[in-house]
């Protein structure tokens, strides 16, 4: 899952795809939310493993999740240039080291020995993490301390971080949501060429018509031959968007 912001008449909207490695699905809407999220219908019927950024909607949703690490690795790489925080180079190296130990891993997943031993060193990282940004305390005024971008990204990492390691466990799940960022490439690309969409119904029936193209690349079918299949209603068999 992903969304990125697209201009319909100079106005920002929001654009959506849910995706496989087989399917795409892209809609346009004028909330980037969970108004948006429960219209398009996919999300609250959806029961397997939803791969996306740390974004809290995506979280309201009673289904398996797992963090995009190339999110984590962006936010870990900015702790470590700006502020100098010698762990957030840790994190992103062991990231990369247990990225490497699956690619090379037959099964697609790291063993049970393997994958505790990856653990124990990520929370010995989370904890160096912890030393050098301690919880605020308080204050004496209303309201809670803030805690500041690089505490709230290790109490993440901290509280999530089976999600953050799923990649590890289950070969179906991928290192990063690049794959729903790509969906979304084509998209930005026409924007940039072409400009503002000029109202919703054509930035819907654009969505469609990309929608199918992808997911006809995804099943490694003919675009030109899927596209007059499309109009011929004795063909019966053309790939279906989700």
């Amino acid at each position: 899952n992903d969304e990125t912001g697209i201009k319909i008449s100079g106005i920002i909207h929001w654009l959506h795809t849910a995706g496989n490695k087989d399917y795409t699905y892209l809609y346009p809407h004028k909330k980037r939310g969970q108004i948006a999220l429960n219209e398009i219908g996919i999300m609250p019927e959806f029961k397997g493993i939803s791969v996306h950024d740390f974004w809290k909607p995506y979280e309201q949703y009673n289904c398996s999740h797992a963090y995009c690490n190339a999110h984590l690795i962006r936010e870990l790489t900015f702790v470590y240039e700006s502020q100098k925080q010698k762990w957030a180079c840790k994190m992103i190296d062991l990231l990369f080291t247990i990225k490497e130990k699956v690619d090379q891993s037959e099964e697609g997943f790291l063993k049970k020995d393997e994958s505790l031993a990856f653990i124990k060193q990520y929370e010995k990282i989370i904890k160096q993490g912890y030393k050098i940004n301690p919880k605020p305390k308080k204050t004496g005024k209303r309201g809670r301390p803030k805690k500041g971008k690089v505490l709230c990204l290790i109490e993440r990492m901290d509280n999530h971080s089976d999600e953050s390691l799923r990649f590890m466990r289950e070969p179906i799940v991928p290192f990063t949501n690049n794959l729903a960022e790509r969906d979304l490439r084509m998209v930005k690309v026409r924007q940039k060429i072409s400009g503002t969409f000029r109202n919703i119904y054509r930035v819907e029936d654009y969505c469609k018509i990309r929608s199918y193209i992808s997911t006809i690349k995804k099943q490694n079918k003919d675009v030109f031959t899927a596209l007059i299949d499309s109009f011929t209603p004795s063909v019966k068999e053309h790939p279906a968007i989700l």
